[in-house]
Order: C-alpha cells, then sequence, then structure tokens
C-alpha cells in the first residue's frame, strides 16, 4: 500500500514564549505541562524532544506504566493549566479504553513461572551446544540460544518482566553476556524505534539509507536533502533484494554487535565490555571443545581442520542467531513509512499501520518470540510477551472500526512480500541504470 494515501492535515504545534527564553511544553490528557527543566534530565532519553508542543498521552501510556504514583507526581509539580486545543482522537480514545480492559484483566501482569521455564530454555540451549558434536549442530544449538537469550534481553528493557531498578543488571546478562548487545543500545534506540517506528530517518533501526530503501520517495528526500547517490550506492539498492537476506543473516548480527563494541570501546564502558568478554568466551570455549575432538598433532591438516571447523561452526551460529534481524525487519520492511508530520496527524493509528504480524503454527510459534504479534507488541510494549496472544482479536477489531488493514501474513509469504517490495523500492534506480549504462 502506498504512502501517498497517509498524507493527513498535521495537528497544530504550542510553543509558550516566556520572557527571553521558551517554555517547552508537552499535553498529557488535556492538560499542559512545563519540562523546560526535564528535558535533559529525562532518563527516556533526547527523544522527548521530538514530543515538546504535542499530545503526550497515548505515548506516556505506551512506555510508562501511569498508575505509578511517582510519574503522577511528577506531573503534578509541572501542570500550568487545561490544553482544549489538543483534542484526543476516537482511535486514541479507543486505545486507552483498550488499555484499561487489559489492565484490568491483569494482561499486564508477569507469570514468573513462564519466564523461569524461558530462562531454563535457554540455558538448556547452551549446554546442549557444549555438549553437541559436530561444528554444525553445536553452531546451531548456540544460535539458538543467541536468539531466544535475544528476546530475553528485549522483555526486560521495556520492563515487562523486572523491575526498572533491576533493568540494567538483567540486561547485562540476558543482552550483553548472551546477545552481545549493550542495555545502553536498547535504551538508546529501542524506545525511538517504537516511538518513531518505520519514520524514514529518525528510526533508528529502521533506517538504512543509502545502503537500503524501503520506500521509493526515501531516495528522493536522502539525494534533496544530503546529497547525490555514488553509483556503488545506486548498484547496491538496485539489486537490494537479492542481497538482502544472506547480507542479514550472515553479516546483520556482525554489524550490529562490531558498532555497539566500537561505542563501548570509545566510552570506556565497563559494564559492557566486561559482558562482551564473557560472550566471546562462550564463543572460544566452545570452539576448544571443538578442536580437541580434532587431530591433535600440530600439522598442516589439522590446521586445516580447525579452520574447516571454525567457519562451519560460525557459519551456522550467525544463520540461526542472525535470523532475529530478519523477523524484526519483516515486521516493518513494507508497511508505509510516514513522515513526522504524517505520525503526528495520526496519533497512535500509525503504529497500526507501520507493523505487521506474522501467522505462526504451533511448529514455529516459540522461534518468533513472541514479536510475531508486532502489532500488539508496539502498541503495548509494556505488555508480557506470554499475554500478547490473548489481545490480537481485539486488536483486530480495533483496526477493523478504524478502517485499517490489520496485516498478518505467514513467515515465508512476509519474506516474499517484503523482497517484491525492496524490488518495487529501487525501480527506480535500476531503471536510471539502464538507461545510463544500456542506452538505446
Amino acid at each position: 500500500m502506498s504512502e501517498d494515501t497517509y498524507r493527513p492535515t498535521p495537528r497544530p504545534r504550542h510553543r509558550d514564549l516566556s520572557g527571553a527564553g521558551v517554555t517547552q511544553t508537552i499535553v498529557y490528557k488535556a492538560r499542559r505541562y512545563d519540562v523546560t527543566d526535564w528535558v535533559d534530565r529525562h532518563p527516556g532519553g533526547p527523544v522527548i524532544k521530538d514530543f515538546l508542543g504535542q499530545d503526550v498521552t497515548c505515548a506516556f501510556h505506551m512506555l510508562h506504566d501511569m498508575r505509578n504514583p511517582i510519574f503522577l507526581r511528577l506531573l503534578e509539580g509541572m501542570d500550568i493549566g487545561p490544553a482544549d486545543d489538543h483534542p484526543i482522537s476516537d482511535f486514541d480514545r479507543d486505545y486507552l479504553d483498550l488499555e484499561q480492559v487489559f489492565l484490568d484483566r491483569g494482561w499486564f501482569e508477569v507469570n514468573y513461572g513462564w519466564y523461569a521455564r524461558e530462562v531454563g530454555v535457554v540455558l538448556g540451549l547452551l549446554v546442549v551446544a557444549y555438549i553437541a558434536t559436530g561444528p554444525i549442530l553445536s553452531g546451531l544449538f548456540f544460535g539458538l540460544f543467541i536468539h531466544q537469550a535475544a528476546f530475553l534481553a528485549h522483555d526486560v528493557a521495556h520492563d515487562s518482566v523486572v523491575p526498572a531498578r533491576w533493568r540494567r543488571r538483567a540486561s547485562w546478562l540476558f543482552g550483553s553476556v548472551c546477545f552481545g548487545i549493550s542495555h545502553e543500545k536498547w535504551t538508546r534506540e529501542h524506545n525511538e524505534h517504537h516511538l518513531e517506528a518505520n519514520r524514514p530517518v529518525s528510526d533508528p533501526q529502521m533506517n538504512s539509507m543509502p545502503h537500503l530503501v524501503y520506500s521509493r520517495r526515501e531516495i528522493d528526500d536522502f539525494e534533496r536533502t544530503r546529497r547525490p547517490l555514488t553509483n556503488w550506492e545506486k548498484m547496491k539498492l538496485a539489486t537490494q533484494h537479492i542481497w538482502v537476506l544472506p547480507v542479514l543473516l550472515l553479516y546483520g548480527r556482525i554489524n550490529i554487535v562490531s558498532g555497539d563494541l566500537r561505542r563501548a570501546v570509545s566510552e570506556r564502558d565497563a559494564h559492557h565490555l566486561s559482558a562482551f568478554a564473557i560472550h566471546m568466551l562462550l564463543w572460544a570455549t566452545l570452539l576448544w571443545l571443538g578442536w580437541r575432538g580434532l587431530d591433535t598433532a600440530v600439522s598442516a591438516s589439522s590446521i586445516a581442520a580447525g579452520a574447516a571447523y571454525t567457519a562451519w561452526f560460525t557459519l551456522a551460529t550467525l544463520v540461526i542467531s542472525g535470523s532475529i534481524h530478519l523477523q524484526l525487519i519483516l515486521s516493518h520492511a513494507y508497511a508505509p513509512r510516514l513522515y513526522k508530520e504524517e505520525q503526528e496527524a495520526m496519533g497512535m493509528k500509525f503504529q497500526a499501520l507501520s507493523n505487521q504480524n506474522i501467522s505462526t503454527s504451533l511448529l514455529d510459534d516459540w522461534f518468533h518470540g513472541g514479536l510475531q504479534h508486532h502489532v500488539e507488541h508496539h502498541l503495548f510494549p509494556r505488555m508480557p510477551r506470554h499475554n500478547l496472544a490473548k489481545i490480537r482479536p481485539y486488536l483486530r477489531e480495533l483496526c477493523e472500526k478504524h478502517g485499517i488493514e490489520y496485516k498478518s501474513d505467514s513467515f515465508f509469504r512476509c519474506i516474499l512480500t517484503m523482497l517484491k517490495s525492496l524490488a518495487s523500492a529501487s525501480s527506480g534506480v535500476r531503471k536510471d541504470l539502464r538507461t545510463r549504462y544500456l542506452p538505446g
């Protein structure tokens, strides 16, 4: 579906001038709050600056438990009066009503027995990786260990499992030790991704220009606002639907982990560096155990056998663990790419438009880690993933009521649709290259 379908009139912005400076405000439940002295101290990072002058009612409820007396006291001290110029939309009102229904039914509560089982499964996968013989089998289970630990880290970062005061320590274990990604990366990028899902340039997890393009108009915007594409970049974009799958599976994880590691080194982030050292130790000990089963005599053949073992083990691990990057991109890749003004004007409706569910069977439901319910997750990211399936009928009904397509397809159909969408998004680049290099 073309993004041109969604070009609503932007909502009005509000800026209160106070003396020589500017009073920075937000609107919550029809009241205006002065956050001038809070913006730079916001625990969720600078993303709050993108919401100044706007109604943040639904965004607050997405990422915070607004029953928490700490939030309520904080807002009370910032209250500067009514904000009648920010009426809430029908969709947003229905969204907040649904949240209350889910709260009343206890679906935001954590089932610790369920999570204890998940932790046991993840640790069991690591144990099997050490016991398994052969590089492919050992790498497959190690990859599954990393893959499933990522879902635990994701839940922790959303405060859907442990209290916020335990978040950093739990993220150290599941995010950094098991998955190799720092807590700082989650907090710096992932909340912003949720608030600006699929927004070109701004969404840090779905902004890949000039290496990957999801929408034709992103190319025009990039060249108009930044610079012309190079010939090499055009060649990459023109063939993106061909190379994207192997690159995601084999290089996606390397790219993200190495980038985060460089940041940790430059910032001397001992918290992540200590965990990353343990993560690499897991790799090293698994390889060492595998090498022990080979010919121990130092010879050209034993060196070749060790290199082959390392290559097959690494390949199996990367393909399985790297599949999470494919799963996450599938949930957004061919949804509309809406710009800031469009998202602001639509309110929470854009979250339903910007996400794609994956229909699973009993066989592959566990593998997708709960994020196959991606529409539900983006609208209610604080909900534990063991309850996301329960709210799918409610979200489907909400979308139907407001004339929004509720998208859900099988994993392989999603892959096929994504490849077709990528080919379509880069068709103009291919036409330009053909015109340039194949005249007549």
